[in-house]
């Protein structure tokens, strides 16, 4: 078994006092969504949620706020209480024991009190730990859209599901080799009136897993038979495609799981295990000017900020990251590169990808790693555009865990 970290964030999103929001396992926390269902995430195996991590850059309630993990729509012991007017991070380092096919979300609760007072959040994480050894699930939960186009496809970036009718803007590369699993989807409002299918995409084709929703039907579903083996040169989205007809179907959430295996014959592993984590920007993605400097946190990109503390992510596994990887779409910026690199306790770690002026595509550093140390490392991705001219368009970034284990086989 190994842990991967899953991880939300903006560079600042308000929970009003008086008010409770739920947030899913990773990716924006644009979304103040006050239905718990529309951000269930559907586990994929019996384990274990550990380390909620939160980080609050500014609160202004003069409250106790809580911060807790669900599971099938109930508190489990596993919660932070933010105190009145208090900043900075914030841990519960508990364990909360799951079944697959259990649903958990995170809930924000800010209690209300005289005025208008916000609580604002820009990192949530937590842990999975699947109780299987060899095995790592990464878990990419994505929010949603709406779409009424008649006879069309539309192309979701993993952990994005924000529909785009480039294909290549949304593709994900340089992933861990192994299976992905599960497609989950939940569609809260259907007035189109034939078919709508979510499907997987690899190599720009339609892969192995499917969710229909017919005519006006609604609610939750996933796909448990299908899956699609990948290496890591296998370009992986998501696809929806509308039936001729018309309406508009709306989805809230669009999730599927990687799942990472390693098996040995010899009586002693030591075997590598890898999760991923992603910045989803395929269609919301980071358009950065000349001269910035901007920090995010590997769960979105469209909401950067310029203070780096307000994006790191304190680690609760050690592993090493490799294979950095972003998608360029569009680039005017003149003159000198721009670099994209991660960051440890403020400073610069060797893992880095250098854009030239006009330089677009995907790129990945094969060269370098970097050890992250649970409990002590700091985390996140420094972004910085030259003093020219121009704007350098994201579409995503994302790298890769390795967690050692080893094993005495029987």
């Amino acid at each position: 078994m190994a842990t991967s970290p899953c991880v939300s964030f903006d560079s600042g999103r308000t929970v009003t006092d008086g008010t409770t929001r739920y947030f899913r396992l990773r990716g924006t926390l644009t979304s103040l969504e006050p239905t718990e269902t529309n951000t269930d995430y559907r586990l994929p195996a019996a384990g274990q949620i550990a380390a909620l991590f939160v980080y609050v850059p500014a609160n202004t309630a003069s409250v106790t706020s809580t911060v807790t993990w669900r599971l099938n729509a109930v508190d489990t012991a596993l919660a932070v209480a933010i105190g009145a007017d208090q900043t900075g991070e914030f841990e519960a380092l508990g364990a909360v024991a799951v079944a697959a096919g259990d649903l958990g979300a995170i809930a924000v609760v800010v209690p209300t009190e005289a005025g208008t007072n916000d609580l604002t959040l820009s990192v949530l994480g937590v842990n999975y730990t699947p109780t299987t050894l060899l095995v790592t699930y990464s878990l990419l939960a994505g929010h949603g859209d709406t779409l009424s186009t008649a006879s069309v496809t539309r192309y979701l970036q993993i952990g994005e599901g924000v529909a785009s009718s480039n294909e290549a803007n949304t593709q994900l590369s340089a992933l861990p080799a192994g299976t992905w699993q599960e497609l989950a989807v939940r569609v809260t409002a259907n007035a189109r009136t034939t078919t709508t299918t979510f499907t997987s995409r690899v190599n720009g084709a339609t892969g192995n897993f499917t969710v229909a929703f017919t005519s006006a039907e609604t609610g939750s579903k996933v796909d448990l038979s299908g899956s699609d083996v990948t290496d890591g040169a296998s370009e992986l989205g998501l696809g929806v495609t509308t039936d001729t007809g018309a309406g508009a179907i709306t989805w809230t959430t669009c999730n599927v799981t990687l799942l990472a295996r390693a098996v040995d014959n010899v009586a002693i592993v030591t075997t590598p295990q890898d999760f991923v984590l992603v910045g989803s920007g395929g269609v919301q993605n980071l358009a950065q000017a000349f001269n910035t400097t901007n920090y995010v946190q590997l769960g979105a990109l469209a909401s950067p900020t310029t203070t780096e503390t307000t994006a790191q992510l304190l680690a609760r596994v050690t592993y090493q990251a490799k294979y950095l990887s972003a998608r360029v779409s569009a680039n005017s910026i003149t003159g000198s590169e721009s670099t994209i690199r991660l960051r440890v306790n403020g400073s610069a770690a060797t893992s880095v990808l250098t854009y030239a002026a006009a330089e677009t595509g995907v790129k990945t550093d094969l060269d370098h790693t970097d050890r992250i140390t649970a409990g002590s490392d700091r985390t996140c991705i420094e972004i910085v555009t030259p003093n020219t001219s121009g704007t350098l368009n994201l579409r995503g970034i994302w790298l890769t865990g390795t967690v050692l284990r080893k094993f005495v086989l029987h």
